[in-house]
């Protein structure tokens, strides 16, 4: 685990590989773990979190198969996806902090890097800025309102990582 400091916020960023992938795509993840922590309004983590506390925050980087399960028993969908956010913050406390886990699939996201035109790292990038931003309450599927306000800051850390935003209408459901 390595340990990040976001202001008054602390988080221990935790990575595991269920997949067989190049060992430059966690030098590609938890930077942009960090950059989207960092990305955050200070309105949002003061809402969110207690300062003084060391937050965990894993992720995990799976099969299709692995990522079909979870799809199919958390949001009834049987069909893998690149990215899933399971958020602890608004559950029950615990007596280590825990932020929650992002769950990409390696083998998804390689497909759209293709598939967009954008490079693997680019797409990495992009699929956990968006996942972290789900732990943290953001939501595209709600309303547009919503969906403007989640791709901005999306895009916007995106940007500091001077990773190229892909247009969100381009992402097929």
């Amino acid at each position: 685990m390595a340990l990040y400091c976001v202001g008054n916020y602390e988080f221990e960023l935790g990575f595991n590989l269920q997949v067989r992938m190049p060992p430059a795509a966690k030098r590609v993840i938890l930077p942009a773990v960090k950059a989207c922590l960092s990305g955050l309004p200070k309105k949002v983590l003061a809402q969110k979190l207690n300062p003084g506390l060391v937050y965990e925050l894993n992720v995990a980087v799976v099969g299709p198969q692995t990522m079909q399960r979870l799809n199919g028993n958390y949001r009834k969908k049987d069909k893998p996806t690149d990215v899933l956010s399971f958020s602890r913050i608004e559950g029950i406390p615990t007596p280590h902090p825990e932020i929650g886990d992002v769950i990409l699939c390696w083998k998804i996201a390689k497909a759209q890097a293709i598939e967009f035109k954008t490079t693997m790292r680019d797409e990495l990038c992009r699929l956990t800025i968006h996942g972290v931003l789900h732990l943290f309450g953001y939501d595209h599927e709600t309303n547009q309102a919503d969906a403007r306000r989640m791709f901005a800051l999306q895009n916007k850390i995106l940007r500091s990582l001077r990773s190229e935003p892909r247009p969100v209408a381009q992402k097929k459901k």
